[in-house]
């Protein structure tokens, strides 16, 4: 066996070791740099993985920006002409929320068909706003308010 290349070289020590001992703090330093390596992969593997997630949440972010619709009032019995009584809808990927006339304390809102909605739920003056389902494309936005007027637009996500 030939231990002298395994060891260290000579001129390291001052004073002469047995080369058993030399071998042994060869051993001792390889394994602790096997762990050391081992140790530094998990923080780069830790550390990689916080920077992905990191940028998956800054991709969401970018994907929360609101978008503003405004829903018109569907009065059939009136003629067409614009209309000063209106609801600002502001809708994000999961998220929407209303501004509401003065005279309006509720809303009923349908996202999709009216016969098959996707999405139906209510807000009040106090809780203008709601999340709901994640969705993309472009859905009919309908809302009854508590004086029974009709709202209605179109939600692009």
């Amino acid at each position: 066996m030939q231990i002298a290349s395994l060891t260290t070289p000579n001129y390291l020590y001052p004073f002469n070791v047995p080369k058993s001992i030399k071998y042994l703090k060869f051993v001792i330093i390889n394994n602790i740099s096997k762990a050391m390596k081992s140790i530094i992969r998990i923080i780069i593997t830790i550390i990689s993985l916080t920077f992905a997630s990191m940028s998956a949440n800054e991709l969401s972010v970018l994907s929360q920006k609101e978008n503003k619709t405004i829903l018109t009032n569907n009065n059939q019995s009136q003629p067409k002409i614009p209309s000063t009584i209106f609801i600002e809808c502001y809708h994000s990927i999961g998220h929407i929320r209303f501004t509401l006339p003065s005279n309006t304390e509720y809303l009923y809102i349908i996202i999709g068909d009216e016969a098959t909605p996707v999405w139906t739920g209510f807000v009040t003056r106090t809780t203008p706003e709601t999340d709901i389902p994640v969705l993309s494309g472009e859905y009919a936005i309908i809302c009854r308010t508590d004086g029974n007027q009709i709202f209605s637009g179109m939600l692009k996500f």
